[in-house]
C-alpha cells in the first residue's frame, strides 16, 4: 500500500487531469510576478539589480560630473568587480526629466537622451550596453538623484536582461577634459592612411 501511495504522489503532470494541470500552472505563473521596483540606494551610491538572473547586482559608491563638450552629465559607479557609466545629454529645458536610452552609434549622444554601459570583471571581462529603456533624473541642483530601468545587452552573446536601479544625492562638479571625451578613439590597429 505504501508503494502505491509513493507512486501516486510522484506521478507526473502528464497523468493529472487537464483541469488540475492548468490550475497548477496558473498558480505557478501568479507566484512568478517580477518585482521591477528599483533598489533604494544610500546617499552617494548607485544601487542596481537585474530582474532576470544575473551577476551584476549590488550597490557602489558613485560620482557625477558635468562636461561642457559635449554637454553632458556623467555618473560613474566603480566597485571591486563592477563598473557602471551613465551619460546623460540634457537638452536646453529642465534637466529633471526622463532620458530615453540612445544606442551608441559612434556619434555623440543627442540632446535629451542617455547612454549606459556596465562592465563586470570575473575571470574575464563581461560588457553590457543599454539597448533601450530610460534614465530619470529626480534632482539636479547641487546634487543629482534619479533612477534607471533599462534593458542591457551582453556585448558577446547578445543576451538581454532588465536592469533597474537608483542613485541618490551624488555630488557633482565640472570634470576635467580627459573625463569628457566621448568621441571614439582612433582605431589603433588600422593601417596608416597612404598619402
Amino acid at each position: 500500500m505504501l508503494s502505491a501511495l509513493a507512486v501516486g504522489a510522484c506521478a507526473s503532470d502528464e497523468t493529472r487531469p487537464a483541469d488540475a494541470r492548468a490550475a497548477a500552472e496558473s498558480s505557478m505563473v501568479a507566484g512568478m510576478v517580477e518585482d521591477t521596483t528599483p533598489p533604494q540606494a544610500k546617499p552617494g551610491f548607485l544601487a542596481a539589480r537585474t530582474i532576470d538572473p544575473g551577476q551584476i547586482s549590488g550597490e557602489w559608491a558613485a560620482v557625477a560630473g558635468t562636461c561642457p563638450e559635449p554637454p553632458s552629465l556623467q555618473i560613474l559607479a566603480d566597485g571591486d568587480s563592477v563598473g557602471v557609466l551613465i551619460v546623460i545629454a540634457p537638452d536646453s529645458g529642465n534637466p529633471v526629466t526622463s532620458y530615453p536610452i540612445a544606442v551608441p552609434d559612434g556619434h555623440r549622444p543627442a540632446p535629451g537622451t542617455a547612454r549606459m554601459s556596465v562592465q563586470r570583471i570575473l575571470y574575464t571581462g563581461l560588457a553590457y550596453a543599454a539597448g533601450e529603456g530610460v534614465v530619470e533624473l529626480s534632482r539636479f541642483d547641487r546634487r543629482v538623484s534619479g533612477r534607471l530601468d533599462v534593458r542591457l545587452v551582453d556585448a558577446i552573446t547578445g543576451r538581454n536582461m532588465r536592469y533597474v536601479g537608483s542613485f541618490v544625492n551624488l555630488r557633482f562638479a565640472a570634470w576635467p577634459a580627459g573625463f569628457c571625451a566621448l568621441d571614439p578613439p582612433p582605431d589603433s590597429v588600422a593601417p596608416d592612411p597612404i598619402e
